[in-house]
């Protein structure tokens, strides 16, 4: 979760309300990259939604939001990531 995975497996928080002050007691580790990638992906599917919305046409409506998302931020994630590919672990 947001590069506190090793924090995460010892505290273990169950909850929604646990996870989230997990996240806030622990904002200083957080890694940069994929926070910036999560938060980013969430502000495009909110964006989109709202985008999507004033468009007539059916076949932009029908276009999943998540597949956008996806599509876009494994592109944007390459230059953080891209040398983990041939990563041996």
């Amino acid at each position: 979760m947001l590069g506190l995975v090793h924090l995460e497996k010892a505290l273990r928080p169950k909850t929604t309300m646990d996870k989230l002050f997990f996240l806030i007691e622990h904002s200083p580790n957080l890694h940069g990259p994929t926070t910036a990638v999560a938060f980013g992906a969430f502000g495009a599917l909110v964006a989109l939604r709202f985008i999507k919305g004033s468009f007539k046409s059916s076949w932009i409506r029908g276009i999943p939001e998540v597949l956008i998302v996806v599509i876009v931020s494994t592109r944007a994630s390459g230059p953080f990531w891209g040398d983990c590919l041939r990563c041996s672990s």
